[in-house]
This record gives structure tokens, C-alpha cells and sequence, in this order.
């Protein structure tokens, strides 16, 4: 359902509306509680280099995106080992 939100937002107010920087903010904050982490981190790092070049560095929605990729970084657990049976 979000996803719907994000894409219709992007068409309707274009890619870089704060409309729909939130409504990915919330799609991102979505899969990271369903413990979606790689969706979650993909998505937190495009929002946040929208975020900086359209609402700025130091704004507020910004910083709590890259809070939120910070601690993705930091607490995502390590890849499994690839097993080399031959």
C-alpha cells in the first residue's frame, strides 16, 4: 500500500516533493520494522541524498534519515558465509 502512495506521489507532485520524501521516510521506517533491512537501507540512502539536495543537510527529515541508515549500518547483521563445497 505504501509503495502505491510512493509511486502515486512521485507522479502526481514529482520525485523530490517533501510529500513524498515522507511518504518514503514512512515506507522505509515500515521495512525496517518488519526487519526488511536491505529494502530499508536502499531505500533510506536514496531518500537521504534526496532529502540533502532538496530540503537541505541540516533539516530535520534529513537527519533523522541518516540517523536511521546509521544504525541500519551498525546493527545489520553480517552477510551468511557462502559455503565452498565442491
Amino acid at each position: 500500500m505504501l509503495r502505491q502512495v510512493v509511486r502515486g506521489r512521485e507522479r502526481t507532485l514529482c520525485r523530490d516533493h517533501e510529500d513524498t520524501l515522507s511518504s518514503k521516510y514512512w515506507l522505509g521506517r515500515t521495512l525496517f520494522d518488519q526487519q526488511n533491512y536491505d529494502g530499508a537501507k536502499e531505500l533510506f540512502q536514496q531518500l537521504a541524498d534526496q532529502q540533502e539536495r532538496t530540503l537541505g543537510r541540516d533539516h530535520q527529515h534529513t537527519l533523522a534519515t541518516v540517523r536511521l541508515l546509521q544504525e541500519l549500518r551498525i546493527n545489520s547483521p553480517p552477510p551468511l558465509p557462502v559455503s565452498n563445497t565442491s
